[in-house]
């Protein structure tokens, strides 16, 4: 018996992750590959072992447009489960057959084998003389194999390329309030929505604070059912559930319904909260945070994506459980909320989530967050980088526009973890305050990282992003007080400012072995 073991590769620790990738990059290589083996080997009856298979896309096509039997064969189990699913899905599990192990020691019988097919595997195999000899063992006389990479065309490699370097840009929806009229508050917030979707953002990401006078959105849910009736494409996030606030079974019809509700555009991002009256009002120790936000993250995704559920943690215990109605989308992309910590990316990485960093975050740190994050995994994260927005005929007025909302909301917040009064909000005051306190400005990390400045500046700054990150959602908080100037700045950026955002660098591991 062969000891010599796979190396783990791309998707065996994040399945989730692997299988987005899969559906909405690389799908339409597939069909094309899978005919172009067909043809060129002539073998269209017998049996097909897709080597490496992962969630199974290649070996589903060549099953579509061929009458082989298929054995999808992979050393991870989850991503097997993946496969066995959408076989069920396309009809094709009849001809299908599902066999977990090592390519070192393929657990088939010699010559049983007439086409075995891999595409993306063979750089995670230890010993490339012994699995080629393995697929040479179980293949017939006359049998063929295709073994490597490729995309099917040219066409498609730049099409692919195009879509794994693209930036994407969102609004992150904090729902301000700096007036008396809380209603008004939240309906500018939707308002900026619907802008965002009719210049063709991307995202809009809504936040959750609670006994909060300042931020005035303790329920994302109703913002977003809200927002997906009035606008038809941009996709709807949270940034993000209070995941231990919520109970996971009510979390997750949540966002069923509203993935229903949206026409699958929802985004689940989540974070771990901690403000003082948070813990307090919902019996929670700041200590036990972390632990309950992935014992309820892990609940809910479960949920969302299985029939049945048992789940059994410290903090969350669900026997037998299920949800109607399901999520349109499969799966419903997630997201987790980190101050870099490296808790926090590794349970990111391990699960397949994407990560959520901070208006404060400084490029370093989510550098770091990425790499972190690859080391786990195997490909960079999809990651929300928030960041205060603001821009101007000069970067000076910019920065003058921006201190006030900037200043406010760190006061604001602070207020908020320490159980005090939240400051009002005086224009006419912060004018003369900001002539003589720049020097005690509270809210650095924000102003340091911002977009901020003119439309040149921005662009700047914005491929710095783009070129030290690799999938990044770029989600911007305009920075004026008032909704109508913060809509010409959204104006203003997609029309002086997004058209010259270039491509960053691509990792070219997730290139090959998707």
């Amino acid at each position: 018996m062969n000891t010599l073991k796979q190396k783990s590769y791309r998707g065996a620790n994040n399945p989730s992750g692997f299988d987005a990738i899969v559906r909405e990059v690389f799908a339409p290589i597939y069909p094309v590959i899978a005919s172009q083996i067909v043809q060129q080997t002539r073998i269209d009856k017998g049996v097909c072992l897709d080597a490496g298979c992962g969630t199974g896309a290649l070996g589903r096509a060549i099953a579509r447009q061929s009458g082989l039997h298929v054995t999808f064969f992979d050393q991870s189990e989850t991503m097997l489960e993946y496969a066995r699913n959408y076989a069920e899905e396309e009809s094709i599990a009849a001809r299908s057959r599902f066999v977990q192990g090592d390519i070192h020691d393929i657990p088939l019988p010699d010559e049983s084998v007439d086409l075995v097919i891999s595409r993306g595997s063979s750089p995670f195999w230890d010993d490339w003389g012994q699995a080629y000899g393995e697929i040479l063992r179980v293949l017939r006389k006359g049998g063929r194999a295709y073994v490597g990479g490729g995309f099917g065309s040219a066409e498609l490699r730049e099409q692919i390329v195009t879509t794994m370097l693209a930036m994407r840009f969102g609004l992150f929806c904090l729902t301000e309030h700096y007036g008396n009229d809380t209603a008004q508050s939240l309906h500018d917030q939707l308002k900026l929505v619907e802008t965002a979707d009719r210049l063709g953002f991307d995202e809009a990401w809504f936040g959750e604070h609670h006994f909060n006078a300042f931020s005035v959105l303790p329920d994302p849910s109703v913002m977003l059912a809200y927002a997906a009736a009035r606008t038809r494409d941009i996709r709807l996030g949270t940034a993000g559930f209070l995941a231990p606030f919520h109970h996971p079974v009510r979390l997750a019809e949540s966002i069923a319904v509203l993935d229903n509700l949206s026409g699958g555009r929802i985004d689940a991002g989540f974070a771990k909260g901690g403000f003082a009256p948070d813990t307090r009002h919902f019996l929670r120790s700041k200590e036990e945070l972390r632990t309950v936000m992935f014992e309820t993250v892990e609940a809910v995704d479960l949920l969302l994506h299985r029939d049945r559920v048992d789940y059994d943690g410290r903090y969350v215990q669900i026997h037998n459980g299920g949800i109607t109605p399901r999520p349109l989308q499969k799966p419903v992309p997630f997201y987790v909320a980190t101050f870099a910590s490296e808790e926090t990316i590794h349970y990111a990485a391990s699960h397949g989530y994407g990560l959520m960093m901070s208006q404060g975050a400084s490029l370093d740190a989510c550098i770091e967050a990425q790499n972190f994050y690859r080391s786990i995994a195997g490909h960079d994260p999809q990651m929300v980088v928030m960041r205060v927005f603001g821009v101007a005929d000069s970067d000076a007025e910019a920065q003058r526009a921006a201190l006030p909302a900037i200043d406010h909301f760190v006061k604001c917040m602070r207020a908020a973890q320490a159980e005090q009064p939240q400051p009002g909000f005086d224009a006419e005051n912060y004018e003369a305050l900001l002539r003589e306190r720049t020097a005690f400005f509270d809210g650095k990390p924000f102003f340091d990282n911002a977009i901020l400045g003119t439309p040149e500046r921005c662009i700047e700054q914005i491929n710095t992003l783009s070129g030290a990150l690799t999938h990044v959602h770029l989600a911007l908080k305009p920075a004026a007080v008032h909704v109508e100037e913060n809509i010409a700045m959204l104006e203003r950026f997609h029309h002086e400012i997004q058209p010259y955002i270039t491509k960053g660098d691509l990792c070219q591991e997730t290139l090959c072995t998707c």
